[in-house]
């Protein structure tokens, strides 16, 4: 972030302005924003074509005095030129926007003058040009044009008089306001703004457009805040306050034959594994059934274990009876397999951990089962959780690791925030191996080579030096610089498949030349070939760039049939392609590509995305190719742990689909399916081991009614709401509430939603545990993960959810509680309590 005024970033006012390339103004009143950021766009009529978006192409930015900051813009041949001048004011930022064009025919500009959060101005009646009655307010316009969207009339001056502040934007020349919360549009999606701008501005060859448009904020005393206040309700003892049916896990994936007898195995007292791999069986199994359920504890049920039977690899066949059960496979990783599933039938039923009686025989419908996934310095410990608790009970046994920010010696210069240690990765690939996944590494070695330009370094080796995204791999010192990494990596992690990368190569910095493409392509392929034949490990690449225009539905990025062979016919045979194609489509005949890998000679590898038709048709078209298997990509950032992981949550729970439609191929459409993957998803990650039997505690009454959320029950009625600056309803709300507790909690169940929909990730406010021992335990509650507003019907990531309210579980370890402490740490939250218990 490149800071826009330093010295008067901070004023008396509380106003602060930044201008950030790529995302342009921001505008923020003691840190709420009222401008998230600003955009243009240089197209053709009715958008037959994009020239130009300042969302991807780098700028010039400069600061001839501390109150003014030059933003100049210039590309495609100079066609694209003009600037933006921001002069910080005594209670805003004025903009003076030049727009030139020197092509040959007119086109158009769309010009973002302000994305504006929404939240700020929901409550604020708006005045255009001197006429009030428009209004943002709560309720969602709807449809997918601008005019469906409009909020009141064209206007060169906007004031609105919102609770926190005044705010007043005004502009040389008529501007619209459109509500694009609920919008389908990428950069709107899961937000709440509004857009202010100039839309199909005119633009002739030769001409420049000039406006102006100045922001003004006038701050508003804030409302009063009530005291500190002690939670004067009554606790209620009660015989149940968790119900512990409710925490069953669906079987992921289905088994392709499973034939139930009558009556269910008490498995309470765990089991014996006896036979072939027994030790590691054992392993495997515990380590699912201790993450999922406090184990009753009894008698060990016994599973003899054998190899041999004639079902494919990694199948294995599943006998269990009143006495005992059966499992048998013709490999370890079969009897790997019929572990995880005896441990996913597991589930409580009148207190007591049980089986059914069964007798399943299954395989997978495709053999190479795997995920995608980044590293970085949380990596091991995110990871590790995850396989345990999901990948390797849903049969996954692949993993590509893309691992190129790690802290490789022979680039010690490129080490960022996000690298991880050698030594974490050693550990991460030993993790893998121990859990049945094997790991390819991938480290992109023509394109996305961002990280190893990271720091300024390596600059002489990227084709662009201004814009280092691409390997000028003509060059034998850039190829020697990739091949020591590689080098490197084979000898750390020992694989069996090494993935290049080579997807995209000519996305930024490099002109529109096929060609050139194919030239570096050519370069850099043999040299990494020889080191995978030298090595005898196996090659994979994305398929994008070796695809041309008809050869496939999309990701067609060989620029022609001639160029697109060019660059195939450098495979070696049987190179495993990472052929990704993302329509959400679940039509398998729409996948056409798979054939022709197959025709050439090799091993293609359905890579999906978190789309769920689009893993239902690519997943059945791999089936029916025969192909070697299916790749579950994820690009929730360039940095793996638990943060990615809730941010980019229906990625991940797009996993489990994944591994149901590459093991079992059920015809069963996703919106079909007895089960929700986000909410498995959440069990299994998040809830840890759940009780068998119903659980006594005691609440908290906030009224008479029952409500009953995954399981947990709470005595509700009326909120307890706190602070929230947003709106000004009249009432002083608290900031702080302490619930006096004084017993031994093993956890706290808390009810909860907020009024504002906030930034994912964004803390809402913070519980603190104070206990007897004078300690406290601090536990945020974070927007997205923990709580949503009642409007925003996205799932919460670490919490159960229904109908907008959320229990959020604190776990302790049976230490007395003295107090409970709600705070409300974002005055602009509006957290809002409706019942709480402990157990």
């Amino acid at each position: 972030m490149i800071p826009l005024l330093a010295v008067l970033a901070q004023s008396a006012s509380g106003l602060a302005v930044d201008y950030v390339p790529f995302q342009g103004l921001s505008v923020k009143l003691d840190g709420v924003p009222i401008v998230l950021n600003s955009s243009f766009q240089y197209y053709e009529d009715n958008w037959a074509r994009g020239i130009y978006s300042s969302y991807w192409n780098p700028v010039e930015i400069d600061r001839p005095n501390s109150q003014t900051v030059r933003v100049r813009f210039q590309a495609q041949a100079d066609y694209v030129s003009g600037s933006q001048v921001y002069t910080r004011t005594a209670d805003g930022v004025k903009g003076t926007f030049e727009f030139e064009w020197k092509g040959t025919k007119p086109v158009r500009v769309e010009h973002t003058a302000s994305v504006l959060w929404s939240p700020f101005f929901e409550a604020a009646p708006i005045t255009q040009d001197g006429i009030a009655g428009a209004l943002i307010g709560s309720e969602v316009r709807r449809g997918s044009s601008v005019e469906d969207r409009l909020i009141g009339r064209r206007a060169e001056e906007m004031v609105f008089d919102a609770p926190r502040a005044r705010v007043s934007i005004s502009s040389s020349q008529p501007a619209i306001l459109y509500d694009a919360r609920g919008h389908t549009q990428p950069w709107a999606e899961g937000k709440e703004v509004a857009w202010y701008g100039f839309q199909n501005m005119p633009i002739r060859p030769g001409e420049i457009l000039t406006y102006t448009v100045e922001w003004k904020v006038s701050p508003k005393r804030l409302p009063a805040t009530a005291p500190i206040e002690s939670f004067s309700h009554e606790p209620v003892i009660s015989n149940r306050v968790k119900r512990a049916e409710a925490a069953a896990i669906p079987l992921i994936p289905q088994p392709k034959d499973r034939r139930d007898g009558a009556g269910n195995v008490n498995l309470s007292g765990g089991v014996r594994f006896a036979g072939e791999s027994a030790s590691l069986l054992q392993r495997a199994f515990d380590e699912v059934i201790e993450s999922r359920w406090q184990v009753p504890g009894g008698t060990a049920f016994p599973v003899q274990t054998r190899l041999g039977g004639s079902l494919p690899a990694d199948g294995y066949s599943l006998s269990i009876t009143i006495t005992g059960a059966t499992l048998e496979a013709r490999d370890v990783a079969g009897l790997r397999n019929g572990a995880m599933t005896l441990a996913g039938l597991v589930k409580p039923s009148s207190g007591q951990l049980i089986v059914p009686q069964t007798t399943i025989r299954d395989w997978p419908s495709l053999g190479w089962r795997g995920v995608h996934m980044f590293v970085g310095p949380e990596a091991l410990t995110f990871q590790s959780r995850l396989m345990k608790q999901v990948l390797a009970p849903v049969k996954f046994n692949n993993v590509v690791l893309q691992c190129e920010r790690t802290d490789w010696t022979t680039q010690p210069g490129i080490k960022t925030a996000m690298t991880m240690s050698r030594e974490d990765l050693r550990s991460l690939v030993i993790a893998y191996r121990e859990h049945g996944i094997e790991p390819t590494p991938l480290i992109q070695s023509l394109g996305h080579l961002e990280w190893f330009f990271a720091n300024n370094k390596n600059l002489d080796f990227a084709y662009n030096r201004d814009v280092p995204y691409t390997l000028d791999s003509r060059k034998q010192a850039a190829r020697e610089a990739i091949k020591s990494i590689w080098l490197e990596a084979i000898q750390l992690i020992q694989p069996k498949t090494i993935h290049i990368g080579f997807d995209e190569i000519g996305n930024r910095g490099m002109p529109n030349d096929r060609f050139l493409k194919t030239r570096l392509w050519q370069a850099m392929l043999p040299e990494l070939k020889a080191i995978a034949t030298a090595n005898r490990i196996d090659l994979m690449l994305w398929g994008d760039m070796m695809l041309a225009p008809g050869e496939a539905n999309d990701a067609i990025h060989g620029d022609d049939a001639e160029n697109a062979s060019a660059r195939r016919n450098l495979l070696p045979p049987e190179t495993f392609i990472a052929d990704w194609h993302y329509e959400n489509n679940p039509n398998p005949d729409r996948y056409k590509s798979l054939a022709l890998w197959k025709r050439l000679g090799q091993r293609p590898i359905a890579a999906t995305w978190n789309q769920p038709n689009n893993i239902y048709g690519f997943a059945h078209a791999a089936i029916r190719e025969g192909t070697p298997g299916l790749l579950q990509t994820t690009w929730a950032g360039y940095e793996s742990n638990e943060r990615a992981f809730i941010s980019g949550f229906p990625q991940f729970a797009a996993y489990l689909l994944a591994a149901e439609y590459a093991w079992s191929g059920r015809q069963d459409r996703p919106e079909q399916l007895p089960y929700k993957v986000t909410e498995v998803l959440k069990r299994m990650y998040f809830d840890g081991p759940q009780p068998v039997r119903d659980v006594s505690g005691t609440m908290w009454a906030l009224g008479q009614q029952t409500t009953e959320v995954a399981g947990y029950q709470f005595r509700t009625g009326s909120p307890l709401a706190f602070l929230n600056q947003l709106r000004n309803d009249g009432f002083v709300r608290p900031k702080e509430v302490r619930v006096p507790v004084e017993r031994r909690v093993s956890q706290i169940n808390l009810l909860l939603d907020c009024q504002t929909w906030l930034f994912e990730g964004e803390t809402a406010g913070v519980v603190e545990v104070a206990l007897s021992d004078g300690s406290t335990q601090p536990f945020p509650i974070l927007y997205g993960h923990d709580i949503r507003m009642r409007r925003d019907q996205r799932p919460t990531y670490r919490t159960a959810n229904e109908n907008g309210l959320a229990v959020m579980n604190l776990k302790l370890k049976g230490e007395t509680v003295r107090e409970i402490r709600l705070i409300a740490a974002n005055p602009n939250a509006g957290l809002r309590l409706h019942g709480m218990s402990v157990q």
